[in-house]
């Protein structure tokens, strides 16, 4: 818990002594501070890094080189995770082995660490970061002590001298006479190991001396005076300014809103309200961050698997933000395919004509869909393995133990428990190729592949690409940024502030909802859901099927308040597709493990046995979630909205 306040500087004509404040406090004394420290003393010089779209700074993220103090280094802080109460922070030291730490002259550019650059590479949609601004602060640490010598509250009393920089946009060398300094003097009291009251009564103390609240978050956005969108430096914009003026005095960027301040604010002012756009551009940004966060999740696991942390494989926690991932990547392709078109960026044409809209459409399509997709595509294979041998475990724990355990020696008996814990599966203890995602593939596309008796071909996949290693490239593919930044553009406002038919109306949602609707409606007929045979229904077709039923979800779920409870039921049917068409994959991808386990030389007698047992099940659970999966696109298809939909399309 932390509170930063501001204190007046030479040119207040002023000075606050803090040592004596703090030593000569009463107040202090009454809840329970018995001493104060003598001060320490630091000289701190911190380099920040961003790019120039300044995109961590917009997603609350910072990048920095400091020396002087216990904490020297290349730092990272990350905004509270979800559940979270502090931030994150991640430390490189500066003696990086690439020697690529260095901080030359100013201007001449400096690389961060590779491990940092891998983290922020999403964050920073694949742009490079340079230093954007240099903060030196002289601390002096205040440490206030209770009877035992133990440290309460800890005051640090700084004096800054900040210098920002704008970057030609085609160099790594700032603009000439762009150097900004500016001097203050803050402070920034912690509690440590004291009670609130105690941080309370320190910091009525400082303010009843003079200190104010700080008016700045932070450091860095002090000497950037950088707005949350930011202009590109060096770039001009529509009023002919450049990336420095922009964002200084009064046309900044308001924090909270986007919108500008200044002359600009009245031309906001005046746009009409289109409040279904404002819910669309808002539950996409939503999204959009969620995407973020979940991309930069990931990259700290696959950190963590290049240490050798968890050799091989990823543990549980690490699966889960690859599933996070996952349904974030759905969620914005689902909002950006159906309304994309409709939310018009900076290039959206006015809407004029179909052709427009329909050509706008196609270009987000482009953008957007393959950089996500191919991510998710690596991110389900990652869990392929995890998730095939969780569900035999689940069901050997349901079998009886003189069958169960023979067929647990196949695996590894203290990893597979009488009551099996996910989080403890290692996949990397068996056939290397045994749940290779290739392998699932090749017996997923098999037209039987749930017959023991025909054993897939393994020759042709012993060599294939490690899932891990398929998900850090489909990470570091540009496709990927080029996904991130379409998104991007989408909430970006148009530049005539607005667009040229007028407010959105609920037939607009509808239409944007009909185009991807179609696209699931082509699914489940190359699925086979409609007219065949259960087991005729082909694993590949249905995961494309539950992709383009995650999608619709999405779409329908961000229209909700303008079309009603109708979109509330249609998006309750499409999640039964979505779940059912999961659980058909779940227990085709279980039956194949099963009987790749039966090949094994151990796989004789009882826990042959068992193996076959569970196998007959998983062909049973197939049927009846082929059934589940029938079921449920008829009563989309008797869905009130669905009708609507069709004729829109």
């Amino acid at each position: 818990m932390e509170t930063k306040l501001e204190l007046p500087g030479p040119d207040d004509g002023a000075t606050l002594p803090v040592a004596g404040l703090l030593t000569g406090s009463e107040g202090l004394r009454r809840v329970g501070v018995a001493s104060v420290a003598e001060p320490s003393v630091r000289e701190l010089d911190a380099w920040y890094f961003d790019t120039d779209r300044f995109d961590l700074l917009a997603a609350r993220a910072t990048a920095r080189r400091r020396t002087g103090g216990p904490d020297a280094g290349w730092h990272v802080k990350l905004p509270p995770a979800p559940g979270s109460d502090g931030r994150t922070e991640l430390h490189w030291p500066l003696d990086d082995p690439s020697g690529a730490d260095r901080i030359p002259d100013a201007g001449s550019g400096a690389v961060p660490p590779p491990g940092m650059a891998a983290v922020l590479r999403g964050t920073a949609r694949g742009r490079n970061l340079r230093p954007i601004a240099r903060l030196r602060t002289r601390r002096t640490v205040h440490l206030l002590l209770d009877a035992d010598g133990s440290t309460l509250v800890e005051v640090a009393e700084d004096e800054v001298a900040a210098s920002a920089f704008d970057w030609d946009a085609d160099t790594v060398t700032p603009v000439p006479g762009s150097q900004r300094p500016s001097r203050w003097r803050e402070l920034e009291v912690e509690l440590v190991a004291g009670t609130t009251q105690q941080l309370a009564a320190t910091v009525a103390v400082l303010t009843g001396a003079g200190a104010r609240p700080s008016p700045s978050v932070s450091k860095l956005r002090r000497a950037l005076e950088a707005p949350v969108e930011p202009i590109k430096p060096g770039k001009k914009t529509k009023d002919g300014k450049t990336g420095k003026a922009a964002r200084s005095g009064k046309d900044k960027v308001s924090d909270k809103s986007g919108a500008r301040s200044g002359k600009d604010r009245s031309a906001v002012d005046r746009t009409p309200p289109d409040r279904i756009r404002d819910e669309l551009v808002t539950t996409l940004r939503r999204y959009r961050d969620a995407l973020v966060v979940a991309d930069r999740a990931v990259r700290i696991a696959l950190l963590d698997v290049e240490a050798g942390a968890h050799p091989g494989f990823p543990g549980h926690h690490h699966l889960t933000a690859v599933r996070d991932l996952l349904t974030a990547g759905r969620r914005c392709r689902g909002v950006a395919l159906a309304f994309g078109p409709l939310l018009g960026g900076p290039t959206a044409p006015a809407r004029a004509g179909g052709a427009d809209l329909s050509a706008t459409g196609a270009a987000i399509d482009a953008a957007i869909d393959a950089g996500i997709r191919e991510v998710g595509r690596a991110g389900t294979a990652l869990l392929r393995r995890q998730e095939a041998l969780a569900r035999v475990s689940r069901q050997l724990a349901d079998e009886p133990e003189p069958y169960a355990g023979r067929a647990r020696t196949l695996l590894d008996p203290e990893l597979l428990a009488p009551e099996p814990d996910p989080t403890l599966l290692d996949p990397t203890l068996l056939d290397p190729t045994l749940l290779n995602p290739a392998t699932l593939d090749a017996a997923l596309m098999d037209p039987a592949p749930l017959d023991p008796a025909r054993p897939v071909d393994r020759s042709s996949t012993a060599d294939a690409v490690d899932p891990v290693a398929e998900l850090t490239r489909a990470l570091d593919d540009p496709a990927l940024f080029t996904s991130f930044r379409a998104i991007d553009d989408l909430l970006v406002p148009r530049p005539d502030g607005g667009d040229a038919r007028g407010p959105l109306t609920a037939d607009d949602v509808v239409a944007g909802v009909a185009a991807v609707f179609a696209g699931l409606t082509d699914a489940v007929h190359a699925a086979g859901i409609d007219g065949h045979r259960p087991e005729a229904t082909q694993p590949v077709a249905v995961q494309r099927l539950a992709d383009a039923a995650a999608v619709v979800r999405a779409a329908l779920e961000a229209v909700v308040e303008p079309l009603g409870d109708d979109a509330a039921v249609l998006a309750a049917g499409v999640e039964e597709i979505e779940e059912s068409a999961e659980e058909y994959l779940a227990t085709r991808r279980t039956g194949v493990l099963l009987a790749e386990l039966a090949l094994r030389p151990a796989a004789d007698g009882a826990a042959g046995f068992v193996l076959g047992r569970l196998h007959a099940f998983e062909e049973a659970f197939a049927l009846g979630a082929a059934d589940d999966l029938r079921d449920a696109w008829h009563r989309v298809l008797d869905a009130a909205l669905t009708a609507r939909l069709a004729a829109a399309h």
